[in-house]
């Protein structure tokens, strides 16, 4: 399966510590609107949001290569 490369516009804190503030998802810019739950892996942090659209994203952060990426989207049923 391959990865779905999310471009991610941040605060300038340390991972983890970072606010996050927009994406970018197939060209598209998203602001987020909610940051609903964080959750750590071993190298990998997970952020469970709600963007501007209305839409739930999950998206993971790889500490070791410091690159993003698209784990879920659903409808948000709030």
């Amino acid at each position: 399966m391959t990865a779905i490369k999310v471009e991610l516009q941040s605060t300038g804190e340390s991972p983890g510590m970072e606010k996050l503030v927009s994406f970018t998802l197939y060209d598209r810019h998203f602001t987020v609107r909610e940051i609903l739950d964080i959750w750590y892996g071993i190298d990998q942090i997970y952020y469970k949001l709600i963007a501007e659209d209305n839409i739930l994203y999950i998206l993971k952060h790889d500490l070791e290569t410091d690159s993003w990426e698209l784990v879920e989207m659903d409808v948000y049923p709030g």
